[in-house]
């Protein structure tokens, strides 16, 4: 598995953000050799003071759609590998390796696995993905729909960016009635993760169970880059409460602000790999998948076969292995 952020450089507390996503995902990892952490960045954003919520504005938009092309690239390079895309306002907690590839799993393997938008919220039944925080299998198809994403985010300019286009392909009704991809050829299978999983929001749940047993946090709807990376740090600060688990514990230093290095120390032998254009080159991904043949589409969930199934039990197994080789790359 390799896991990728993308990130602006628009103020220094976005910069704050990317540093702060790699250095948590590598001190909440179980053991060494870790899973790699890539951070990609986008240069030529106008600057700004990091107060603003900049949501909706051209800037916004401008990275939506490089954001995009590069998980398109991503997919291209990549043909059965499993990739984690992530925004970096997001925190991915002790225990999330072994969860989110169960979880994975026991959806039977979708090309794409994404957050589910408003956690258990019925409201979001009809748009439940939220494409800031997903789990994606490399592919042509998987490549080809995030180009088509690109393109209709760019054409378009929908209000919430790229999510309403991955939401009006994947889940909206279809001229003949049924939910499907509309980006045909495509065929992809899709489905969220368990909202109790990935939890969305700008404060912590109120109760202690609900808390610990979030793997992810994204910092969703908690203003600007300033407003995101306090948010963050208090919905870690209570995990580790309600979890009884401190800091150091973990391997995180005390607090991440803009001023502090937020290298854990006993991770920083791993490279940092960093591009400055889309069309970088990307290291490799350790984990081939297999693609199991299927190309169903389906709304809100994946269906696992009984042939699925029994491919899974070596899954877990050939993810350690890999983490192993990763350092051969």
């Amino acid at each position: 598995m390799g896991i990728f952020s993308v990130f602006s450089i628009q103020n220094a507390v976005q910069v704050i953000l990317a540093r702060r996503f790699k250095a948590v995902a590598l001190a909440t990892q179980p053991q060494p050799p870790p899973v790699p952490v890539y951070l990609h960045e986008l240069h030529g954003i106008p600057r700004d003071d990091a107060l603003v919520n900049s949501f909706g504005s051209t800037q916004w938009r401008h990275v939506l759609v490089a954001k995009v092309m590069h998980w398109a690239e991503l997919a291209a390079k990549h043909h059965d590998s499993l990739l984690l895309c992530s925004d970096n306002d997001i925190s991915l907690l002790p225990g999330w390796l072994e969860s989110l590839v169960q979880s994975f799993e026991d959806a039977g393997r979708p090309d794409l696995y994404f957050q589910r938008e408003g956690g258990d919220d019925a409201f979001f039944d009809p748009f439940p993905y939220n494409s800031g925080f997903f789990l994606m299998r490399g592919s042509e198809f998987t490549a080809a729909f995030w180009r088509h994403v690109a393109r209709r985010t760019a054409q378009e300019q929908p209000g919430f960016g790229d999510q309403t286009i991955v939401n009006a392909e994947l889940v909206a009704l279809q001229p003949d009635g049924a939910p499907g991809c509309t980006a045909h050829p495509l065929h992809l299978r899709h489905a969220h993760f368990p909202p109790k999983l990935v939890v969305g929001g700008p404060v912590p749940p109120s109760d202690a169970n609900a808390l610990v047993r979030a793997r992810v946090h994204h910092a969703t709807s908690s203003g600007g880059a300033r407003g995101k990376l306090t948010a963050l740090e208090n919905f870690l600060e209570a995990w580790l409460a309600a979890a009884n688990i401190s800091r150091a514990a973990v391997g995180l230093p005390r607090s991440f602000d803009e001023t502090e290095d937020v290298s854990p120390p006993h991770k920083s032998e791993v490279a940092q790999a960093t591009s400055s254009h889309v069309g970088a080159a990307t290291p490799p991904v350790p984990i081939p998948i297999s693609q199991g043949g299927e190309a169903a589409s389906t709304r809100g969930r994946a269906y696992k076969t009984s042939s699925q199934a029994r491919r899974s039990v070596s899954f877990s197994h050939r993810l350690m292995l890999s983490r192993k080789g990763a350092d051969e790359h």
